[in-house]
């Protein structure tokens, strides 16, 4: 009898994915489904590091706090290696062809195909609007602080004075905070910071992301409604 071997449609599995692929896809899927879209809504703008890197998720990590590290991170992994996919100017791949190269994996795991095609789904129309979002001005992908204690000196050193007679007079200390933010035009911006101007500079973000996440529900609330529009309208 002659065994047919149905040939693979993807790029991404064009071999058998490997163990740590597969059980990175099933951390994807073992996950409840809020971290997964936290985890989707998370994503770079741009794969280009290391995405074994734990540092990468960690910020999304209290948004699914009941979840264990380990497989956030595996789907964190997952998640990346789709979407870096997708990014490829030569990507032919699409929700079908890895549905049908993952069959049996899904099958093996018990990952229900529908949940599948709607994560994957879920995971082009996040990109998709981060690319809109972007717009034409540089995307943040960086950013490092620290916090240092710098000296105040009371007199100091004038030029032609004896260096020997020279006593440093230090007289208080007072913490400096250097900030480095990151854009993906490579121009970074690198600036210093007392701490009153930290802390209104934290509440002028607060604000703004809670003028963000208004809009974000006003943004959820159409999405839905247009989607309910659309159901009944199949139905009929």
């Amino acid at each position: 009898m002659n065994v047919v071997n149905n040939p693979r449609r993807s790029q991404l599995f064009a071999q058998e994915p490997s163990l740590q692929e597969k059980a990175d896809l099933a951390a994807l899927f073992k996950i409840s489904a809020e971290a997964r879209q936290a985890l989707i809504e998370s994503l770079p703008p741009q794969v280009a590091r290391d995405p074994r890197n734990e540092s990468e998720f960690a910020h999304v990590v209290p948004t699914a706090s009941m979840e264990e590290p380990s497989v956030l991170e595996g789907a964190w992994r997952a998640l990346l290696r789709f979407q870096e996919q997708l990014q490829r100017p030569d990507n032919h791949d699409d929700v079908d062809a890895w549905l049908s190269d993952l069959g049996p994996t899904l099958r093996g795991f018990k990952i229900d195909s529908q949940t599948f095609v709607s994560t994957l789904n879920g995971l082009m129309r996040a990109m998709l609007r981060t690319a809109y979002a972007a717009g034409v001005l540089p995307v943040l992908n960086a950013f490092a602080a620290t916090v240092e204690l710098r000296a105040v000196q009371g007199l100091t050193y004038q030029s032609g004075q004896d260096i020997d007679s020279y006593v440093p007079d230090l007289v208080d200390l007072v913490p400096i905070v250097s900030l480095a933010i990151g854009v993906d035009t490579g121009r970074d911006l690198r600036f210093q910071t007392d701490l009153g101007q930290l802390r209104s500079l934290i509440d002028r973000l607060r604000a703004t992301l809670k003028d963000g996440e208004a809009l974000a529900e006003i943004a959820n609330a159409l999405r839905s409604a247009d989607e309910e529009s659309s159901a009944e309208t199949q139905e009929y």
